[in-house]
Parts: C-alpha cells; sequence; structure tokens
C-alpha cells in the first residue's frame, strides 16, 4: 500500500534547500518533488506568488517588485486534466514545502468535451 493510500489524500513534505536563488529555481525543485513523488505526468497548472503567508490574509503593503514574494503555490494537474492536481505550498525564504494531493477538480474541466468549445454545447 502507497503513503499517500496508507495517510489519506494529502501527502506532506517537509524539505529545507538554501540554494534555490530564483523563482525559476524554486520551480523546477518544486517539479522535481512533485513528479518524483507522484509521477511524472503532473505538470504545472498554475503558480501564483504572494507577499503574505499562502496568499490568504489580506496584505498591508503590495508588491512592488517580484523579489518581494516569500510565498507561493503551485498546482499540477495529471495530463490535461486538472484531477487528480498536486497543491505546493511553498515559503520561498526557506524552501519548506507542503505537497497535497486532491482528487477534485482544480477548475470545473470536462476533458471529454471537444476543443475548442463549441458555442452552446460544450460548456
Amino acid at each position: 500500500m502507497s503513503w499517500t493510500a496508507r495517510f489519506g489524500l494529502c501527502a506532506w513534505l517537509a524539505l529545507v534547500v538554501a540554494n534555490a536563488t530564483s523563482l525559476e529555481d524554486a520551480l523546477e525543485l518544486v517539479t522535481k518533488n512533485v513528479t518524483g513523488q507522484f509521477g511524472t505526468n503532473f505538470t504545472l497548472i498554475e503558480a501564483l506568488v504572494c507577499k503574505e503567508d499562502l496568499c490568504a490574509s489580506k496584505a498591508t503593503e503590495t508588491m512592488k517588485l517580484l523579489s518581494d514574494a516569500h510565498y507561493m503555490r503551485a498546482v499540477y494537474g495529471y495530463g490535461i486534466r486538472t484531477s487528480p492536481n498536486v497543491e505546493a505550498r511553498v515559503n520561498l525564504s526557506s524552501m519548506e514545502m507542503k505537497l497535497i494531493r486532491h482528487e477534485e477538480p482544480f477548475i470545473e474541466d470536462n476533458p471529454g468535451a471537444h476543443w475548442p468549445p463549441r458555442l452552446g454545447t460544450d460548456l
């Protein structure tokens, strides 16, 4: 039985790496951990950076530069589908990561529909 099966839908990873010097380096490291733990079919869908922890609290100051970012949330989808997906929560200051696998779609997608959608039929 896999680790994720034993502990539910969430997979946790705490990793401290001091060598990530840019957002590209951070995304490369996160991608390596996601594909290593969950498989190579997971690809990056979205990456969001923010000043405050998990972008949840209202910032008292706006970010003026990309270097003001201290946290990142990245979401990886399975192939062309957004379910299952893996959410990565990253503290960019310490590169501490938490990886969470979700079974529900990241967005309400319909991978069986025609692409591009035909007006009035696939929407």
